[in-house]
């Protein structure tokens, strides 16, 4: 059959499902890469600044593919960035040179901050899940409003 649901109708229905996916797939991919870069301005607003290597340098938005981002502190260049979220609720003794430039902007030498931390331990300064908490209703929008280009 030539005509109606025949050969050609099927394979004009075959070929429109497949420009539908592509837009899907396109619109997805942008909405999930939005939702990330949100994600990562955010957190970049919400970190807490010692030396500005956690904002300048290590939060990053990371396309790891199929859609999916990882979007977070790097630990290779910031491996303090779980001590920032969490604390470091036991004495221990910091890197005083890494320390010396915020101890200096708060009034104090690296070795004086550097003893209060040894013997106090480290307070969290959450940014992580702040981040998420403050982020969502914004990447819900968003992605309602690829929802409905979808639509269209």
């Amino acid at each position: 059959m030539v005509d109606g649901m025949g050969i050609l109708g099927i394979a004009e229905c075959m070929a429109n499902c497949a420009v539908m996916v592509t837009k899907i797939e396109a619109v997805s991919h942008e909405a999930v890469k939005e939702s990330a870069e949100i994600l990562k301005e955010k957190m970049i607003e919400l970190a807490p600044r010692w030396t500005g290597t956690l904002q300048d340098q290590a939060i990053q938005a990371i396309d790891v593919g199929f859609n999916t981002y990882e979007v977070g502190p790097d630990m290779n260049i910031a491996p303090y960035a779980a001590y920032m979220e969490f604390g470091h609720p036991e004495p221990y003794l910091p890197n005083i040179d890494s320390i010396t430039p915020w101890a200096e902007d708060h009034g104090m030498s690296g070795v004086q901050a550097a003893a209060i931390i040894s013997n106090q331990g480290f307070q969290a300064h959450p940014f992580v899940q702040p981040t998420i908490e403050l982020s969502k209703s914004t990447i819900e929008e968003k992605l309602a409003e690829m929802s409905a280009v979808l639509m269209l």
